[in-house]
């Protein structure tokens, strides 16, 4: 993919608290840089007229290219393209008006690259659900982060405590997080990905 495209996701509310998507509208991008993402405004206000006239959720999305001809970006880690940029995050927090509320939903970026099972690759962030990037740090995780530094504090002035002590407590935190807090990806065997947060 050598250029960015974007637009929405229609979700249906399911019982028990599930999406369902029933629609994709694409938007043109306003662009004319590749590595750059900026949605054909009228495009994006008439899908999200169609999908509150359903009663459904929008779900913005973009795509980042994996090659520009620059070998400084052509050959970097998968998951550094789902890294979301500082204009990515910005925009993420731009409300829409949703009957009479103003509404910010989480944004995803998804990029298509081998290396990724299946071919494809979803990074979702912001809407106070998901950290701002896929590489950066959530609230959690600072949270563990600080609470590692404490103890790791404690242990060095008290020096009670051995190294065992010490990494089980962090490997605790660790495993805490990617089991609750961590939003989850499974392929299903229909092509579609569940994701659970």
């Amino acid at each position: 993919m050598s250029s960015e495209i974007g637009g929405c996701i229609s979700m249906k509310v399911l019982e028990g608290g599930s999406l369902a998507s029933t629609n994709v509208y694409f938007f043109r991008n306003t662009q004319t840089d590749s590595s750059k993402y900026s949605p054909d405004y009228s495009e994006f206000y008439r899908a999200v007229q169609l999908i509150q006239v359903n009663n459904e959720l929008p779900f913005f999305f973009h795509t980042h290219p994996t090659k520009l001809g620059i070998n400084g970006y052509d050959f970097k880690s998968a998951n550094f393209y789902l890294t979301s940029s500082l204009q990515d995050r910005d925009a993420s927090f731009y409300p829409i008006l949703y009957s009479d509320v103003s509404l910010v939903m989480q944004q995803s970026i998804f990029v298509r690259d081998e290396r990724f099972t299946g071919g494809l690759g979803v990074g979702m962030y912001s809407g106070d659900i998901f950290p701002l990037s896929f590489n950066r740090l959530g609230n959690v995780e600072i949270i563990a982060l600080e609470i590692v530094a404490l103890i790791v504090f404690v242990t060095l002035l008290n020096k009670k405590y051995n190294v065992l002590k010490f990494a089980f407590v962090i490997i605790a935190i660790v495993v805490i997080y990617y089991l609750y807090h961590k939003p989850k990806y499974v392929s299903q065997s229909n092509g579609d990905i569940l994701i659970t947060v």
